[in-house]
């Protein structure tokens, strides 16, 4: 769970810095109010996707620690999926807003 967050933070973090770059490179200041409102709204947007995947790897580790091994194998698959979406979530919203094509929207899923 707990590199869970980690790893969510220094996402989070990342794109903190990318805000700043983009606004020391912008030449006015509502291209830097655009690009900083962007980026929030990319990271507030995906929220729910976070909240998905905090929610799954708590019902892994309650399972786990209530020795319920009955479901473990769809919970982690669930995990899977909740992850992948709050990243893509993230990722696309960035892309939106510094007008690059989204990685994730070119894989196929079979």
């Amino acid at each position: 769970m707990k590199k869970i967050l980690a790893v969510v933070i220094a996402v989070i973090m990342t794109f903190s810095f990318c805000a700043v770059s983009a606004s020391a490179a912008a030449p006015d200041m509502d291209e830097v109010r655009d690009t900083v409102d962007s980026i929030s709204g990319a990271i507030t947007g995906a929220k729910d996707e976070v909240q998905d995947v905090i929610s799954s790897a708590t019902g892994i580790y309650d399972n786990i620690v209530n020795e319920d091994y009955s479901t473990l194998f769809e919970d982690v698959v669930d995990f899977a999926q909740f992850y992948y979406n709050a990243l893509h979530a993230i990722i696309h919203n960035l892309s939106v807003a510094f007008d690059f094509e989204c990685p994730f929207d070119t894989v196929v899923v079979a």
